[in-house]
């Protein structure tokens, strides 16, 4: 079941993922001159922002490319794609926390009274000469 903004344009949404992927590469680079290692955390926010906003399939789309750029840009051997993960398992630790990262935010429970910003500030719609009485959450 999708909570998030569906009203927006699928190509919005999709494109948010490759802006924010795009900038948590050029965050983590900067990080990354700055004098951490492998900070991981700007595409840990850019996922986190793709699946609040956009939804599951935007989601996924910003882990896949995350754990690419991660990987491709800041772990060596560096502009290589080479997935051994014996040899480096930061991309597997990477990869679980970012999918889990992406499933979290695209779906909350709705135990947790989570709304979508798509319904903020709608009420419902009442049969004429009806009042609704709407709980407070």
């Amino acid at each position: 079941m999708e909570y998030r903004d569906t009203e927006r344009p699928l190509a919005w949404r999709y494109g948010v993922a490759l802006v924010a992927v795009a900038a948590a590469t050029a965050a983590t680079w900067a990080l990354q001159k700055a004098g951490l290692e492998h900070p991981p955390a700007p595409f840990l926010a850019a996922i986190l922002l793709c699946g609040w906003h956009g939804g599951t399939g935007p989601a996924i789309l910003a882990v896949a490319l995350s754990t690419f750029m991660f990987d491709f840009f800041f772990l060596p051997p560096l502009h290589s794609l080479t997935f051994e993960p014996q040899t480096n398992p930061y991309v597997v630790v990477f990869l679980l926390f970012a999918a889990l990262a992406g499933w979290f935010s695209a779906a909350p429970p709705p135990h947790m009274g989570i709304r979508s910003p798509r319904h903020l500030g709608k009420r419902p719609a009442a049969p004429e000469g009806r009042c609704v009485r709407i709980p407070q959450a």
